[in-house]
């Protein structure tokens, strides 16, 4: 196309030269030919619409909100099949992991929940960071913020934490025990959840991992 293009202006040059009755010099007809040449090709381009187009990518992180049962029914501490006892063991007190494996699973739902998303290691907890900002969020008939792995504002302090996924999962494992709300109020904690994330660019809700029995 662009050497037809070519071809045609030539030609078209050509032509106007040719119906120029007087002929000047040989100097003065070769700037007459660039003069025309640059009109004819700046009159192509300008049909052609050249355009710049600049692509700008960013990478804006949504929130994942998990959202952990803490009323009554979750200090049960229940009994299970050796098979199934032998897996929650593996996984939550791996043979490499920091805390020596306890003979046997007494711990409640409760706390295998806070120790699957912040126990030693924060392996379940930088898994998801590394596609989202989390925030760990307690309810029963209540909601109330536990940890997030967002880093806290730094301004004017010194020694501030560099690793904001240890801190969160700390704090996970730190929180007080709940006293036990007599009620599960999912569909309340849900629109919590709505009414603090939804619409909001500082907030882009990205999903809600729920913890419950």
């Amino acid at each position: 196309a662009c050497v037809v293009l070519a071809v045609i202006l030539v030609l078209v040059v050509r032509a106007i030269y040719r119906r120029e009755r007087v002929r000047p010099s040989l100097p003065m007809r070769l700037l007459l030919t660039s003069l025309r040449v640059a009109a004819v090709v700046a009159v192509a381009l300008a049909l052609f619409r050249p355009e710049r187009q600049i692509v700008r990518k960013t990478e804006e992180r949504s929130r994942l909100v998990l959202l952990v049962d803490a009323s009554a029914s979750m200090l049960t501490k229940d009994r299970y099949r050796p098979e199934t006892e032998r897996a929650l063991l593996d996984a939550l007190w791996p043979e490499d992991g920091p805390d020596a494996r306890p003979a046997a699973l007494e711990a409640s739902r409760l706390e295998l929940v806070t120790r699957a998303i912040g126990g030693p290691g924060e392996r379940f907890l930088r898994a998801l960071v590394e596609r989202f900002d989390v925030d760990v969020l307690a309810f029963d008939q209540d909601v109330r913020p536990v940890a997030s792995t967002l880093p806290p504002a730094t301004e004017g302090r010194e020694g501030a934490a560099t690793d904001p996924v240890a801190d969160a999962a700390r704090a996970i494992r730190e929180a007080k025990p709940p006293t036990g709300g007599e009620k599960t109020a999912l569909a309340a904690a849900l629109k919590s959840v709505a009414r603090e994330y939804l619409g909001r660019e500082d907030r882009r809700l990205g999903g809600v991992l729920l913890f419950s029995d």
